[in-house]
């Protein structure tokens, strides 16, 4: 996804590997920690936005800015099933 979580994820962990997170792919296992952490927080994003998704919702409104995800635009399903995952692997 190419959005602002990677610019931010760098303001808010401090590792070496930040610059290679655009390149990591959802299914990849060499992304560094930062990739893992940033995916994981898109994961995060994606499970709380399919909660609130509402066209004029507070809480689903900045996340689909974050997210690069247009003010009406519906959840992609590989969206809706990373949102989903994260929920199951107890992390949510």
């Amino acid at each position: 996804m190419k959005n602002r979580i990677a610019e931010l994820a760098a303001k808010l962990i401090d590792v070496e590997d930040v610059g290679r997170v655009a390149d990591c792919a959802t299914s990849s296992s060499d992304c560094g920690e930062s990739g893992r952490l940033l995916l994981k927080m898109e994961s995060a994003l994606l499970w709380t936005l399919y909660h609130h998704q509402g066209g004029s919702s507070h809480i689903g409104q900045p996340i689909r800015k974050l997210l690069g995800i247009g003010q009406h635009d519906h959840m992609t399903p590989e969206q809706i099933e990373r949102g989903k995952a994260f929920a199951k692997a107890g992390a949510a």
